[in-house]
């Protein structure tokens, strides 16, 4: 799963600095990191990588992004793939340096030149909304299906849209399902939630409402917050389950807990009208 933080697009839904380069922070001083310490002072990219990894993540050392920067800049001059992403990463998202779109979308092309997975699906991503590049939903296609042949869940589910909305790719239900299964069999959570919408629409596939609440609890389980609400929905109508409001009040706490702001009108008027049962 790539690691930028990007909105995920989901369809359907029921109701959708400056760089420092100061010495090393302290750190443990465990075997594994002062191998890789050695290894990336004496100018070994994979190593520089893996070090650069360590305080992004902040496992095996303090977090510091301005020493993830330096290292994974490190790396990256020297043709590091994984390296090149990860600066990429720290562009987008401003992590230990300004915000910059264009050295974003240059380190990733970079990387994607090198067949990149990651790289290519945010390529990808970049050309469908616009940023760093011209919107361009051909080239956006292009990049996920670089990344979606090559197994990787999050271009697939892409892949998915691009076939379900029409944007890049001529409208197809069918190969629609067909690429967010791909994605959904993978455990991609915004794949499962969109493989359920077109079960419960009969979009592609034969309208089925228990496959539908199948795949919308895998995506559920994970926290997904369209997955929440559109289970509250179908307990809500009494849809492919007996209605309960009881149970959709709670589908609905659920969602809201994780980000969807539009389940609280549908958890008000729940509360509301239990209320007036209420003598």
């Amino acid at each position: 799963m790539n690691r930028f933080i990007l909105p995920v697009i989901v369809l359907l839904c029921a109701g959708t600095a400056a760089v420092c380069d100061d010495e090393l922070s302290p750190a443990p001083a465990s075997g594994s990191f002062a191998e890789t310490l050695q290894a990336a002072g004496m100018g070994d990219p994979a190593a520089q990588t893996r070090l650069g990894a360590v305080f992004l993540k902040g496992e095996d050392a303090p977090q510091d992004y301005s020493q993830a920067l330096k290292w994974f800049r490190k790396a990256a001059e020297q043709g590091d793939a994984e390296a090149q992403c990860r600066l990429a990463e720290m562009y987008y998202n401003g992590w230990g340096v300004e915000k910059n779109d264009a050295e974003m979308i240059a380190w990733l092309g970079k990387a994607a030149a090198q067949e990149h997975t990651e790289s290519e699906y945010m390529l990808g991503f970049m050309h469908y909304i616009g940023r760093g590049v011209e919107q361009d939903d051909a080239e956006a296609a292009r990049y996920f299906y670089k990344a979606a042949v090559k197994g990787y869940a999050d271009a697939e589910h892409m892949v998915g849209v691009l076939y379900y909305s029409g944007r890049g790719e001529e409208q197809n239900y069918a190969e629609a399902a067909r690429w967010f299964r791909k994605a959904a069999d993978r455990g991609f959570a915004a794949g499962q939630h969109m493989l359920g919408m077109l079960y419960l629409r009969g979009d592609g596939v034969g309208r089925d409402n228990a496959e539908a609440l199948r795949w919308f609890r895998k995506a559920a389980e994970q926290n997904f917050a369209s997955a929440e609400y559109t289970l509250g929905t179908m307990y809500r109508d009494g849809r492919g389950v007996e209605r309960d409001a009881g149970e959709a009040a709670a589908w609905f706490r659920k969602a809201v807990a994780h980000g969807a702001d539009y389940a609280v009108s549908e958890l008000a008027r729940l509360e509301e009208a239990e209320n007036k049962t209420i003598p």
